[in-house]
């Protein structure tokens, strides 16, 4: 049976495939993550993932998964803050307007080499936050490793007004569609 890797550090992935119950590897890419302004961000978002799974197969054998997570608002894609200050202009952007959560994610069998690389978009609108509590949340240094400088599950969910579309996109990882393509892999939940 081919081993699943997921090509990524971030624990939140990490967290969302150990609760779908996959066993799984996990080797981080190596690739400076460059957003090409030509693209959009969906193609961008996509980009990006077959980057990180072609990067990881070059050292690895298996089905490689591997990721990446944009926010979009008023025409600004948003990555992961380079610092507080980065965190709390991200924030104040997001304040009272609707956003897109994307998450470009690719499959990739380095025996065959077929992949299959798509995106998810959740819409999300957030509600005015006020300065102080925009302060309050950065001084916590939980945004730095988030795209959007937020995290839905790190009490984030306290600024969100409405939500459409998958919540462990937003986390990450949009798992109803991975999962589906993971087992066209051959890659099964608890095998």
């Amino acid at each position: 049976m081919k081993k699943l890797i997921l090509a990524s550090a971030s624990p939140r992935r990490k967290e969302l495939l150990h609760e779908a119950g996959y066993f799984f590897e996990i080797r981080k890419s190596l690739i400076q993550e460059t957003l090409n302004p030509n693209l959009s961000p969906k193609e961008n978002a996509i980009a990006l993932a077959k980057q990180k799974a072609f990067d990881v197969s070059q050292r690895n054998q298996g089905i490689i998964l591997a990721a990446d997570t944009l926010v979009v608002v008023q025409n600004h894609v948003l990555g992961k803050p380079k610092d507080l200050k980065e965190a709390c202009h991200m924030l104040s952007l997001l304040s009272g307007n609707t956003q897109e959560v994307i998450t470009g994610f690719c499959v990739f069998d380095t025996d065959t080499q077929n992949s299959v690389c798509n995106a998810v978009s959740t819409k999300i609108i957030f509600r005015k936050l006020t300065e102080e509590e925009i302060k309050n949340y950065v001084e916590t240094e939980k945004p730095l490793d988030k795209a959007g400088a937020y995290a839905i599950q790190e009490k984030g969910d306290a600024f969100i007004e409405k939500m459409e579309g998958s919540v462990s996109n937003v986390v990450g990882l949009p798992m109803e569609e991975v999962g589906k393509i993971l087992e066209t892999f051959g890659i099964l939940r608890g095998g």
